[in-house]
């Protein structure tokens, strides 16, 4: 009888506890993963005016640099950058935090340090060329070039607003002794990420 006794006491106890919530219920778990994968990407623009023609003004916009009109008899160096305030300068968007370089080449005879020549744009056989150079700073002691070494290095903020590059360039004053005409070159704008 006493065993019969002592089960009942415990059945009771369990049912009161059970009837409580006090009784811890047996849980098992499991993980899972929400995932999503941006990836990286870069924008560049450099809103560049119009090619220039003998006849019409130099290029008036973005990153075109103007380095103005000069006797041929001119002999000091020339600095002028991209036309316009910062804000039209060479405009990139990339992902946030992503490091970027930039790499200046320019087309006719490049350098690789920032240096290249302009053409005479003029219809004759002229062959002349003028050296200039570009650089990542107003003081123009950093070349911009297409090398490891000398392309411009930045982080990318985002879509949301673009991170403004100025060009800087110079025209050393030994330049300047060439026939009378409008010279240009076109420089490719590359951004590596």
């Amino acid at each position: 009888m006493k065993t019969v006794k002592n089960i009942f006491v415990l059945t009771s106890t369990m049912a009161a506890l059970l009837a409580s919530g006090n009784v811890a219920a047996e849980e098992k778990t499991a993980d899972f993963y929400v995932t999503i994968r941006i990836t990286p990407v870069c924008e560049v623009v450099t809103s560049t005016g119009s090619k220039p023609t003998q006849e019409a003004t130099a290029p008036s916009a973005g990153a075109d640099i103007d380095f103005g009109e000069y006797p041929s008899n001119h002999t000091n160096n020339v600095d002028k950058q991209s036309k316009g305030n910062s804000t039209s300068a060479i405009q990139v968007k990339c992902s946030q935090g992503l490091p970027y370089n930039i790499a200046l080449t320019p087309e006719t005879e490049d350098d690789t340090s920032g240096g290249g020549k302009m053409v005479s744009i003029t219809p004759t056989t002229n062959s002349e060329k003028i050296a200039y150079k570009l650089f990542q700073n107003t003081e123009r002691n950093q070349a911009w070039g297409n090398q490891p070494t000398n392309m411009l290095s930045a982080q990318g903020q985002g879509f949301k607003t673009a991170v403004n590059h100025i060009v800087y360039g110079r025209v050393a004053g030994d330049q300047f002794d060439k026939p009378v005409g409008r010279y240009a070159d076109k420089v490719t704008v590359t951004v590596k990420y």
